[in-house]
C-alpha cells in the first residue's frame, strides 16, 4: 500500500511529515509530497495525524 495525498484537502500542515517513521513525506515549495512511498510501513500514523483527512493508503 502507498500513501496518497488529496491535494484539494491538504493544508500543508506537515503533520504527516512529522509523524511518519519511514520518512515517506517531505515538504517542498509545492507543498507536502510523497517522496519515498517504498518506505511506507503501513502504520497509518499519517492518516491519524492528518487534520483534514487528506491522506489515505491505497493499493499499489
Amino acid at each position: 500500500m502507498f500513501p496518497r495525498i488529496d491535494k484539494e484537502a491538504c493544508i500543508d500542515c506537515c503533520e504527516c511529515v512529522n509523524v511518519c517513521p519511514g520518512l515517506v513525506f517531505s515538504h517542498t515549495e509545492e507543498g507536502v509530497k510523497v517522496t519515498h512511498p517504498q518506505e511506507c510501513i503501513e502504520c497509518r500514523a499519517c492518516e491519524d495525524a492528518c487534520p483534514t483527512g487528506a491522506l489515505t493508503l491505497i493499493e499499489e
